[in-house]
């Protein structure tokens, strides 16, 4: 019993201790940081997201049952609604403090309808 208690808490140990030699924070899919963004030579952003995380830019699957298109995502700006992914490209770089994507049933829940190809959060620098 005391071998298997000492053998869990040497992995353990071992995996934490691994954990921690990661070299800089771990990159979050649905956030781009300032400090991304501030290492980046573009002009607006839409081209941030275009480099950073084009994923968010796709278009997403089916909207209904009846109607067989796809959703791009809404784009809101410091919480109002600017209209698709190209309003990104209205926003200039330097004013960006944070990007986060919701997914469709999250955007949903938080906007209501309409939002089945998620949406972009903008928090601009104030």
């Amino acid at each position: 019993m005391r071998i298997v208690r000492v053998a869990v808490i040497g992995i353990v140990l071992a995996a934490c201790a691994s954990s921690g030699s990661q070299e800089g924070p771990a990159r979050r899919r649905d956030v781009i940081s300032a400090q991304e963004i501030s290492g980046l030579q573009v002009a607006s952003g839409y081209e941030v997201v275009q480099q950073l995380r084009p994923e968010y830019l796709r278009t997403r699957g089916v909207q209904s049952m009846q109607t067989a298109s796809t959703q791009l995502a809404v784009v809101y700006v410091d919480g109002v609604r600017h209209g698709g992914p190209e309003a990104l490209r209205q926003i200039p770089r330097e004013s960006i403090q944070e990007i986060r994507y919701l997914n469709g049933s999250d955007a949903t829940t938080q906007y209501g309808t309409g939002h089945g190809g998620g949406a972009i959060l903008v928090r601009t620098r104030r």
